[in-house]
């Protein structure tokens, strides 16, 4: 065994010793910590460092310190006041025939202030009738004084902003419910759509007079007569339908491009010929390279096919392959195989 403290094994040199308060097993080291002891009539004993510390605590605890043997300190006890009554009674009316000094009733004939005054009458009232002067306070806090609302505090901060008062009330935006009647609502339809079309001809015709208004200056500027009158041929009139210098660059590039397009498309056809020699030069692919030669292995692992799969595209596996992917679903197991064999004229090349 060894030290509870410690760790340190017991021997021929090291003996074993037990606490008095804890009973655990220390060596001489560890038990040099001298405290009284409970267990053994407050008896002084070397401890543990554990029961020392427990133990001094609760002395400290229990302390108690000696009123009495303190010099210049007046003590009162109950139980010899009780029985000291007419001794003090005595005392209290001699010390009152005595006639006291100047010195010390100094501050007592001190001028009161009025407020230590009101005071002191309080304390009296409230000695004397302690149930009116608590009702008395009980109604000045249940007096209901004018409380001031939000809306009062907003304005009166908005004046102080100098900035508008507005109501920010809620207002039941999401949970509002329509209460109009189907001819109603299709009223309000009819006299939105109707709006929307008055506002988008409003619209096109502040379009068109910003428009002609833009023409009118443009004429000005060449130096065209305006005619301010709208006339019923218009549209026929040369004066106002003509057309500006850049539309006529823009139409005069256009015909030179289709002439050259229509100049490019009536060139001479390459000879026959000349397209039969091109067509001998390039070679003819061979015939075994149009079809895709089959390899006979298994689309999985490579090893040499033995059943052709007819519900799955035709792929070819090996036996192993074939059971692995088929007989695990039932769908897979209704597959039709036929047997494979590669054909006699293949050859493997790898390059």
């Amino acid at each position: 065994m060894s030290c509870f403290g410690c760790s340190r094994k017991y021997g021929l040199f090291c003996r074993e010793y037990g606490c008095p308060n804890c009973g655990y097993s220390y060596c001489r080291k560890c038990l040099k910590r001298p405290v009284a002891v409970p267990r053994h009539n407050n008896k002084t004993l070397n401890v543990c460092l554990i029961c020392f510390d427990k133990l001094s605590k609760i002395q400290t605890s229990e302390k108690v310190i000696d009123v009495e043997a303190l010099p210049g300190t007046l003590v009162s006890i109950s139980g010899k006041a009780e029985g000291n009554e007419n001794t003090l009674n005595a005392d209290i009316n001699a010390l009152l025939k005595l006639e006291p000094s100047v010195v010390l009733i100094g501050d007592v004939l001190e001028p009161v202030s009025a407020g230590k005054a009101k005071a002191a009458a309080d304390h009296s009232d409230i000695n004397e009738n302690l149930d009116s002067q608590i009702t008395k306070r009980l109604k000045n806090l249940k007096s209901t004084e004018q409380v001031i609302t939000d809306d009062e505090l907003r304005t009166r901060l908005a004046n102080l902003n100098g900035l508008p008062q507005k109501d920010y009330s809620k207002k039941d935006l999401l949970l509002n419910t329509d209460q109009r009647t189907d001819q109603e609502k299709m009223n309000d339809l009819l006299k939105e759509f109707m709006s929307e079309v008055e506002l988008n001809e409003r619209l096109e015709t502040e379009r068109g007079e910003a428009v002609s208004d833009i023409e009118k200056r443009l004429r000005a500027l060449r130096d065209t007569p305006v005619d301010d009158r709208p006339s019923k041929n218009s549209a026929t009139s040369p004066e106002s339908n003509t057309p500006s210098d850049n539309e006529q660059d823009e139409e005069a590039m256009l015909k030179i491009i289709i002439e050259k397009y229509l100049a490019e498309s009536h060139l001479p056809a390459a000879s026959s010929d000349l397209e039969a020699e091109l067509n001998a030069e390039i070679p003819k692919p061979p015939k075994d390279s149009v079809d895709t030669e089959e390899l006979p292995w298994c689309n999985i692992c490579n090893e040499d096919a033995v059943y052709r799969c007819k519900d799955c595209d035709n792929e070819l596996f090996c036996a192993h392959c074939f059971r692995d992917c088929h007989e695990d679903d039932e769908e897979y197991r209704n597959h039709v195989k036929e047997n494979f064999s590669a054909p006699p004229k293949f050859k493997e090349n790898h390059f």
